[in-house]
């Protein structure tokens, strides 16, 4: 398991209504406590509210290539500026990469 995925399995575990847990949700929290140094963040916490900026998104997109194995667009953080939204949208395009893998092997 990362370091990544261990933080986000407990760097929420203390919010109840926080839904970021685990998964990609897990992933992108786990990226955004260390990046805006916070000890919790919660889904629908808005980056630039918190302080982001594009040069913080680029550090983001290189760490969610690290975590997920997938290059993330910089304007994709921007354009998805929360952790739910972002999660979501990389979910998806992470089981669509796995989809398009499952039938090239078929």
């Amino acid at each position: 398991m990362s370091e990544y995925s261990e933080r986000a399995e407990t760097s929420t575990a203390e919010d109840e209504s926080a839904d970021v847990r685990t998964g990609t949700a897990g992933v992108v929290a786990a990226i955004w406590c260390e990046l805006f140094e916070v000890p919790r963040v919660d889904p629908h916490d808005d980056f630039f509210a918190l302080g982001g900026h594009s040069m913080l998104a680029v550090r983001m997109a290189s760490r969610l290539r690290t975590e997920l194995g997938f290059r993330v667009p910089v304007r994709t953080i921007l354009e998805n500026p929360t952790v739910d939204g972002l999660s979501h949208l990389l979910a998806e395009a992470a089981e669509s990469a796995r989809d398009g893998n499952d039938q090239k092997r078929s």
